[in-house]
């Protein structure tokens, strides 16, 4: 990047381009000293957002009760561990290092569609998923809306572990149990009711509504 940027008639100290070889060779173990963020392909928010989650220390906020588990937690992504986890192309370019092998659909409402749900129980059925295992979804409010549907539908029901990532999709569609998808036009036709087994909410991701 460096090398394509810099023009030597523009850097008179310079003297020639090699000149940036020898720079870094004597800065190397300097560089090495600090934390290191990969932001191939990402832009000024992903990148954000990802130096973001490398700097915070871990903290967290139970809002544990008896009807609905709530865990408000920093750096949560890290313990991430689930059977089997729905993400979007966007959450997966700027977390996927903690998401393991996910299950990657499309950003917005798309994903709400019955192409996508017959899709996901395929997918289910032929890793013998079962009504024991978690179905966990990282994402913005449409993917928390269709994770809720294939857990609430699939067997007749499967466990549910939610984080979203956006502002909409904490304190609204991952919390109450509503759970909705597309169907012939019309938003939110199909649905049903389940409450998520955990929900956990990390404020931190809020810098992925700049990046949809």
């Amino acid at each position: 990047m460096i090398l394509k940027r810099v023009k030597v008639d523009d850097r008179p100290l310079l003297r020639g381009k090699s000149r940036i070889f020898d720079i870094w060779k004597q800065r190397e173990r300097f560089y090495k000293l600090f934390t290191t963020v990969e932001s191939t392909g990402l832009n000024v928010w992903e990148t954000c957002a990802k130096v973001l989650y490398k700097v915070l220390e871990r903290e967290s906020l139970s809002a544990m009760n008896s009807i609905h588990k709530v865990l408000i937690e920093r750096k949560a992504l890290e313990d991430l561990k689930e059977d089997v986890v729905f993400t979007t192309r966007s959450v997966q370019r700027i977390y996927g290092e903690f998401l393991g092998n996910p299950y990657i659909f499309p950003d917005g409402e798309s994903v709400k569609g019955m192409k996508y749900i017959l899709e996901v129980y395929k997918i289910l059925c032929d890793i013998e998923f079962s009504r024991s295992q978690v179905v966990t979804g990282v994402g913005e409010g449409a993917l928390t809306d269709f994770t809720g549907f294939v857990a609430s539908t699939f067997k007749r029901g499967t466990k549910l572990f939610l984080y979203p990532t956006t502002l909409l999709a904490q304190v609204d569609a991952s919390i109450g149990g509503k759970n909705a998808v597309n169907f012939e036009g019309v938003k939110n036709l199909l649905g049903a009711f389940k409450i998520p087994d955990l929900v956990v909410v990390e404020i931190e991701e809020l810098m992925e509504v700049r990046c949809i």
